[in-house]
């Protein structure tokens, strides 16, 4: 096995020296040699996981006979660390990677069994690499104590399945997204409790730094981080003259605020207080407890300003509209959520970000937010309005945007906010502003359809 190892360093290095002469390679070349990095890549971490392994068990033993104390170091992950010039964090993960995905013997003798086997089956094999094997894994365990097996299995596989495709493996943050998805359904009722503890969890904090500069560190719940994620995105994405927007004004939209500060928008200076028959504050009312610590104050203060802002209609427009949370869920879940029917679907997803929501934050939106509802059947239909209108409407781009999940161009990840509907067929050649007629693309890809050099054909 030295041997062997010393080999593959060596053909590794040969590999390495011919990087700086494949200017003039053809690119079949240097496709062929990427594909072979990245197949070396995946047998690397694969083996690094396996000897991280070994190392933990080898140092298992006697103080005199522990091999991390044979090596000079206190534990195994110092060991680990030490031995591939990596953080302690990081070699702590290889050892619960290992422990994870690799077959230990029990102090007994006998072999125990593989957590998840497919995980490291497909690692062994070369066919995931660590990244993808973390994101698996870190994602599931948190579930797997009160998990069904079967289920949990289930997941792994069609992960692992996933991670492996030929058509279009997933990278490791796709992995996690659907991972979070599986993750709802096999502990459905760790959804709420873990929304609860991040709300308890969310602060922000400022501090000086010595050279004047101020810090603002902040932690948040994933509603809250899509709040602020969607406008900065809006600041940040791509900036185009289209904008797709509703020629009439919809009514349920409040609009911006009173200018003059009298209007229905306006600041009640005593909002939040009761008040007596003749609309007075109330004693009662004015004392009312505040346990909010400053931490949170700020963060709420903060979040208050982003959302007032986010609406006030001075903000960019993003996707054919201003930075707006959207959340979505099955009618299925929402009639067993008014019924009060346990259902195993209890969870909202937020488009912007991909995140999960107890379907019991619902009720807080119904009092505080415009709630719009759109049923979609199998394909995707939403609305029908034929050749005269040419502008996709709002409720039509929600539809798109269910439907695509972003940029539907092959490898293109842009996410909703940052894409554009397009007619496959062209509306001036008598296509019909419809869902079966409508895509996303980002403002890149619908200027290279338009100028000829992307085609869009529709799904046979």
């Amino acid at each position: 096995q030295q041997e062997q190892a010393a080999v593959a360093v060596g053909a590794a290095r040969s590999m390495l020296e011919r990087v700086g002469s494949l200017s003039s390679a053809g690119n079949a070349e240097i496709a062929e040699l990427l594909a072979g990095t990245a197949e070396l890549g995946r047998i690397v971490g694969a083996l690094q996981v396996g000897l991280a392994g070994l190392v933990e068990e080898r140092s298992a033993a006697a103080a005199e006979a522990s091999f991390c104390r044979w090596l000079g170091h206190r534990d195994a992950k110092e060991a680990v660390a030490s031995a591939f010039g990596i953080r302690v964090r990081d070699a702590r993960a290889l050892l619960s990677m290992a422990a994870a995905t690799m077959p230990t013997v029990s102090l007994t003798g006998g072999e125990i069994a593989v957590k998840y086997p497919r995980v490291g089956a497909a690692l062994t094999e070369g066919g995931i690499s660590l990244a993808q094997a973390r994101a698996i894994v870190g994602t599931l365990e948190p579930a797997a104590p009160r998990a069904d097996l079967e289920q949990l299995a289930w997941a792994e596989g069609a992960l692992v399945d996933a991670a492996t495709d030929p058509a279009g493996p997933l990278v490791p943050e796709l992995l996690v997204t659907q991972a979070r998805a599986y993750v709802a359904v096999l502990d459905p009722d760790g959804v709420l409790p873990n929304a609860e503890r991040q709300r308890a969890m969310r602060s922000a904090r400022m501090r000086e730094l010595p050279d004047g500069m101020w810090e603002l560190t902040m932690l948040c719940t994933p509603e809250s981080a899509a709040v602020i994620k969607a406008l900065l995105d809006a600041y940040t994405g791509p900036r185009v003259k289209v904008a797709f927007r509703d020629d009439d004004p919809d009514p349920a939209d409040p609009g911006p605020a009173d200018p003059d500060g009298v209007g229905p928008d306006a600041v009640d200076p005593d909002a939040g207080r009761e008040v007596d028959a003749n609309g007075q504050p109330s004693a009662e009312g004015i004392g009312v407890v505040d346990d909010r610590t400053p931490e949170q104050q700020r963060h709420d203060v903060l979040l208050g300003l982003v959302q007032a802002h986010a609406a006030s209609g001075d903000a960019p427009v993003a996707g054919g509209e201003p930075p707006t949370l959207v959340i979505t869920g099955t009618i299925d879940a929402y009639t067993a959520y008014l019924r009060d029917v346990p259902t195993p679907d209890r969870t909202l997803t937020i488009e912007h970000t991909g995140g999960l929501l107890p379907i019991e934050s619902i009720g807080r939106y119904a009092c505080d937010g415009i709630i719009r509802r759109a049923i979609l059947d199998c394909n995707g239909h939403v609305l029908e309005l034929g050749t005269t209108e040419r502008r996709f409407n709002r409720a039509q781009r929600r539809a798109l945007a269910a439907r695509d999940k972003g940029c539907r161009v092959p490898g293109c990840r842009m996410p909703v906010a940052w894409t554009e509907a397009h007619h496959i067929t062209p509306w001036a050649a008598g296509g019909p502003t419809d869902i079966d007629n409508g895509i996303l693309v980002c403002s890149y890809h619908h200027h290279e359809i338009h100028a000829g050099r992307l085609r869009v054909e529709a799904a046979s």
